[in-house]
Parts: structure tokens; C-alpha cells; sequence
């Protein structure tokens, strides 16, 4: 099976049909891919999974460590499920920038990013309409920096994380 992933600006629109980002999206966005022929659901799955490897990284993973008070590798997962639903403005913008989180969580509930629903809905619609799931490559790679670093500090080191994300910390710290 040579199934490409979907253009990126095709995967945004689609994304963007579901927000907003809270307990609904999962719901949305699987109504959206419903409606999409069997290549069409295999593309989004690939540019999906591709994404949300593309923030594997560990200054993001800081990000989400300091905005959940904590971030387990399995949260981390569902960090970047949930940074992928805000839509395509505020990925793009912490993956640039991860103190920039702060622009988009003023208002979400903690909860609501760790969105581990919304993760499934790409491979889930496929099984459901009886579609095969097409390969995927190094899905499970190691987290990298922007820079393909490993990490240089300790999330808790509170005054290293103050330094790196000086807004988010802000924020964190006024609403605990």
C-alpha cells in the first residue's frame, strides 16, 4: 500500500472544522473524517501521526511539564494531541516558540489540552470504515530539541524554567 499523508493546508481545514478545541472535538472532527473516502482517511492518518511526531520534542515537553505541573510521557502524547486541536496558528506558534503556549491556554481548562480522545479519532475512523491502516515510519522516535539536542536542564528547576518560559511561568504561577 503507497498511500502519501495529506497536504498540510488540506489537514488544517479539516482540523479547523473541528474546533473549538474541548470535549466535543473528538466528535467533530470524527464526523468531518467520516464523510472523506478511504484514501482520503488513510492521508489524514499519516499527516496526523507526522505532526504529532514533529512535536516530539523536549522544549515542548517542558511546556507541557510546566502548564500540568508534571508531564509523563503518556500526558506528553495527549499534550500533543490537544496542541494540534488548538489548529494550525497556535501549533505552528509553539513549535516556533513554546512560551507562546500561554496565548492559547488562557482560557482551556488544563484538562482539555491533554486530549487523549482526540488522538484516536485518526485511527479509529479508519478501523471503523473498514479502511487499512497504512504504515507508518519512526513513530516512536526519541523526543529531539529544535536544534536535535538532547535536553540541557531539569523541568524542575524552577528558576531554569522561569527563564525559558517566562510567560507560561507567569501564568502557572497565578493560577495554580
Amino acid at each position: 500500500m503507497n498511500v502519501e499523508a495529506m497536504p498540510e493546508d488540506r489537514f488544517w481545514t479539516l482540523i479547523e472544522q473541528s474546533l473549538p478545541l474541548n470535549e466535543d472535538q473528538a466528535k467533530r472532527l470524527t464526523a468531518v473524517l467520516e464523510t472523506l473516502p478511504c484514501e482520503e482517511k488513510q492521508a489524514f492518518y499519516l499527516r496526523f501521526n507526522g505532526v504529532h511526531r514533529a512535536a516530539y520534542r523536549w522544549d515542548i515537553w517542558a511546556a507541557a511539564y510546566l502548564y500540568g505541573g508534571g508531564c509523563s510521557d503518556d500526558a506528553f502524547m495527549d499534550f500533543r494531541c490537544g496542541l494540534i486541536g488548538l489548529g494550525k496558528q497556535a501549533y505552528e506558534a509553539v513549535l516556533r516558540h513554546p512560551d507562546d503556549l500561554v496565548e492559547y491556554v488562557q482560557e482551556q481548562p488544563e484538562e482539555t489540552l491533554f486530549h487523549e480522545q482526540f488522538g484516536y479519532v485518526p485511527f479509529l475512523v479508519l478501523k471503523d470504515s473498514g479502511c487499512p491502516e497504512p504504515p507508518l515510519n519512526e513513530i516512536f522516535a526519541a523526543p529531539r530539541n529544535a536544534d536535535g539536542d538532547a535536553p540541557e536542564w531539569d523541568f524542575d528547576d524552577e528558576a531554569e524554567m522561569q527563564q525559558r518560559f517566562p510567560r507560561l511561568s507567569e501564568f502557572v504561577e497565578a493560577h495554580p
